[in-house]
């Protein structure tokens, strides 16, 4: 056969090995997709999920769940008013069960999808020869953090505060690396009203634009956050009530006690060695990838840093757990691409 014919043929071996990550990438996906309707279906058993979504309801039928001092009711809930607006759609449901599916759903599928978008639009340098293979190596990416964040406490079992704040947080990061500034603003607002300790990201905007671009940018775009979180507050407070806001999200937390150093360490020495550890051991080890003036992964890393001393607080306090550390999943997604 002609040289030429059979070039036309015949695949070249680089055209097999792209078609055959691309097989192998989409037998992941399937298997990934029956092992999250797995997590789904059991959403509804962990009892957890009740105490969480409860006050979502209760919002959906008019029941704010912010009282003052002395006046009721009193719930867990302790965290900020976006995730019941983001789990509203529960109150929907006929039943318990059904309030728990839709719950379930939204949670799974906006951890899942933040994490995607994370990963395939993250920006990097992609030459024309090399996009196939960034395509595929986004595409890997995405389906290792989605697998890689599962845990019982904050993954996509168990629902609370965290799972939307650190979404918004995410997405906050990337807007601000694609220059999306009033959206990055938006999010990072979106963020902190999820969960007070999540405030770390804003700052983590702040300094990155002070340090990249120039000081007057840094100070246009806390404008913004300002502009944005005082419209926020504006509304929840006329909505919500500014005493129970207050005495619920500050007041009640600030009492609580801490809890033993020496246990607690104990408990979670693993996860702390993932989450906490082996980010800062990285970013010193790569100082120049991740802490110089021009690093491509200086965003995450501040976003990490500036999260971190509210997500210990949070983690070291008596009712806290490892799903305060949220600065692991700013981190990983931008850091892995």
């Amino acid at each position: 056969m002609p040289q030429g014919k059979q070039g036309v043929l015949a695949p070249s071996a680089g055209e097999a090995l792209s078609r055959g990550t691309w097989i192998a990438l989409g037998t992941g996906t399937l298997l990934t997709a029956g092992w999250l309707w797995c997590c789904w279906c059991g959403f509804p058993a962990i009892p957890w999920n009740d105490i969480r979504v409860a006050p979502a309801v209760a919002l959906h039928e008019g029941i704010s769940v912010y009282s003052p001092a002395g006046s009721g009711p009193v719930s867990t809930w302790i965290y900020g008013p976006l995730p019941l607006l983001v789990m509203w759609p529960a109150g929907l449901a006929s039943g318990p069960i059904g309030a728990l599916g839709i719950a379930g759903a939204i949670h799974i599928g906006l951890r899942v999808l933040t994490l995607v978008m994370a990963c395939w639009l993250w920006p990097s340098v992609v030459t024309p020869e090399s996009r196939p293979q960034d395509r595929q190596l986004r595409f890997a990416a995405a389906l290792l953090c989605v697998l890689f964040v599962r845990n019982e406490t904050s993954g996509y079992v168990v629902y609370s505060a965290d799972a939307p704040g650190v979404a918004f947080g995410l997405l906050a990061l990337l807007a601000l690396a694609r220059h999306r500034f009033w959206a990055a603003a938006t999010c990072a607002v979106a963020a902190a009203a999820c969960k007070q300790t999540l405030l770390g990201v804003a700052l983590a905007q702040v300094l990155w634009l002070g340090v990249t671009v120039a000081p007057r940018a840094a100070g246009a775009h806390l404008g913004r956050i300002l502009v944005l979180g005082a419209a926020a507050g504006v509304s929840a407070a006329g909505f919500m009530g500014w005493a129970g806001l207050w005495h619920t999200m500050v007041e009640l937390p600030g009492a609580f006690p801490w809890a033993s150093l020496p246990e607690r360490l104990q408990a979670h020495l693993p996860y702390l060695l993932v989450h906490v550890a082996l980010p800062l051991a990285v970013m010193a080890a790569g100082r120049g990838y991740f802490l110089r003036r021009t690093a491509p992964a200086l965003l995450p890393a501040l976003a990490f840093l500036c999260t971190l001393p509210l997500s210990l607080a949070g983690f070291f306090k008596i009712g806290g757990n490892v799903n305060s550390l949220h600065g692991f999943w700013l981190w990983f997604p931008p850091t892995l691409i």
